[in-house]
C-alpha cells in the first residue's frame, strides 16, 4: 500500500473512530455517498450518517 493510500485509509478509521476533525482532508464539499436508503451529501450529512451508523451499534 502506498503512503498516501495508507495515510487516507488510516484517516478514514479515526473518522469511524469518532475523530470527525480528518472529514475535511477527506470529504469534499461536492461528496455524495451512496447509502442503501439515501444519498449523503457533503462532510456534514457524512459525519450525521457515521454517528448514526456508530449508534445502532453503541445500543447493544
Amino acid at each position: 500500500m502506498s503512503e498516501v493510500t495508507e495515510k487516507y485509509y488510516d484517516d478514514w478509521i479515526c473518522i469511524w473512530n469518532e475523530d470527525y476533525s480528518k472529514i475535511p482532508s477527506l470529504i469534499s464539499d461536492d461528496f455524495v455517498g451512496h447509502w442503501p436508503t439515501r444519498d449523503i451529501h457533503g462532510p456534514s450529512e457524512l459525519e450525521s450518517i457515521i454517528k448514526m451508523t456508530r449508534d445502532c451499534f453503541l445500543q447493544y
